[in-house]
């Protein structure tokens, strides 16, 4: 199976990884998103990642399925790059946050769409294509465990064009409601997180002394993050993450 896998960029961030912006490379993390789609396909699958922040869409590839991850800013872009393959014939699936929270607005765009995470759906979305009855809305019906995540294939990315394709997520969500953020809506209020001893062995195997915790607040557990972090140090790595100021209410986060 062919798979065609877009992150549509939009208005002024068309192609900035062409500007002089961070060196002329663009700071692009939440491409992560689309490796953990293509890590959930078949491995014999051919498959092809289009950033259009740094490359043109191959308007005219010829594939058997294209996936469109979109945030609401890049949906109107999402929606008129789906309507190009759909015209085409090809079937459309959108993901992402988005069409997660904005499921009835999403389908109207694509012949199918997944809500939430992809682990557990995407196989059953390219069985389906295969069969030609793709069902609409595809969801996992409870959260699952992110033990066992399988490894984001990273040569799918020039890493030439990137600050870094070195993208690691130990945890998922936050237990926060605060109400400016989308992250609570689409997790649910809650933080999964991946066993430690898998997050060390993925660091590890990582090219460069450099890498991204693309995770939303990873000292949301306080007790998760230092045994994280003490296993972290041996490894003598430098990284980044996002954090609320709640760790300066504890001096073993910040010192």
């Amino acid at each position: 199976m062919k798979i065609l896998l877009i992150a549509p960029a939009s208005g002024k961030w068309q192609h900035v990884g062409r500007s002089r912006v961070f060196g002329g490379k663009a700071f692009r993390f939440s491409l992560l998103s689309l490796l953990s789609v293509a890590a959930e396909s078949p491995e014999d699958a051919d498959i092809q990642i289009v950033d259009e922040q740094i490359e043109k869409i191959p308007w005219d590839a010829d594939v058997d399925v294209v996936g469109i991850t979109c945030m609401t800013a890049a949906a109107p872009r999402a929606y008129e790059i789906a309507r190009h393959f759909r015209g085409r014939g090809i079937p459309v699936v959108l993901g992402g946050m988005h069409p997660t929270l904005c499921p009835d607005e999403a389908i109207q765009h694509a012949d199918a769409i997944v809500t939430g995470d992809a682990e557990g759906v995407w196989q059953k979305v390219l069985a389906d294509v295969s069969r030609g009855c793709l069902e609409g809305i595809y969801r996992n019906e409870q959260q699952r465990s992110l033990a066992g995540l399988k490894r984001p294939p990273r040569h799918l990315l020039s890493a030439q064009e990137y600050a870094t394709i070195n993208a690691v997520q130990a945890t998922r969500g936050c237990p926060h409601g605060c109400d400016f953020c989308a992250i609570a809506a689409f997790n649910g209020r809650t933080q999964r997180q991946r066993p430690v001893e898998e997050v060390i062995a993925e660091v590890k195997d990582l090219h460069g002394r450099m890498f991204i915790f693309v995770d939303d607040n990873l000292t949301a557990d306080p007790e998760y993050a230092k045994k994280l972090f003490t296993a972290l140090k041996p490894l003598r790595k430098n990284w980044v993450t996002q954090s609320t100021l709640a760790i300066t209410e504890d001096p073993e986060l910040v010192r």
